[in-house]
């Protein structure tokens, strides 16, 4: 994996609240209580764009509708 690559996977916080349609102020709050993947560095904290779509489908409960026959 090349430094673009690396770099187009990562992701702010304004942007992960965008993604998952909270604010940013939530995102923070998860991060220090470590409900939600992320790193730090230099001050930063950042996320990987594979791990918070992994733990965005962990957290998936199907609509009991669309399990219907």
């Amino acid at each position: 994996m090349n430094y673009k690559q690396i770099h187009e996977e990562l992701l702010k916080v304004d942007e992960v609240a965008e993604i998952l349609g909270v604010s940013k102020s939530t995102i923070y709050t998860w991060t220090s209580e470590q409900v939600i993947p992320h790193f730090k560095i230099g001050g930063r904290v950042l996320f990987r764009r594979n791990h918070i779509d992994k733990w965005l489908s962990e957290r998936f409960v199907a609509d009991k509708r669309s399990m219907l026959p």
